[in-house]
């Protein structure tokens, strides 16, 4: 089977679409398809998600044991690549 065919039955992303079907393109749709990748890869936004658990580690060993208490009222800061606070909380024992 030639290298630029699809089948029904094969499931393959843009990104290898694109590579695939490169030669068969237009000046125009390369340079739009270019465009389109530079928008898209700058103006993704993440979503982040940041979890973990406060504790007073008696033994020193970095892992929360049963009789190491979680503490409260710590004060978490987020920090973007910029430096900025983007986000706090407080912990709690719940």
């Amino acid at each position: 089977m030639p290298k630029n065919k699809i089948t029904s039955t094969e499931k393959i992303g843009i990104p290898v679409f694109i590579y695939r079907h490169w030669g068969n393109l237009s000046v125009w749709q390369r340079k739009l398809l270019f465009v389109v990748g530079l928008f898209l890869l700058f103006s993704v936004s993440v979503q982040a998600q940041i979890t973990g658990t406060v504790f007073r580690d008696f033994n020193g060993n970095g892992t929360k044991e049963s009789a190491e208490p979680l503490v409260a009222g710590v004060e978490v800061k987020a920090y973007d690549t910029a430096g900025s606070q983007c986000g706090t909380t407080q912990t709690t024992t719940a």
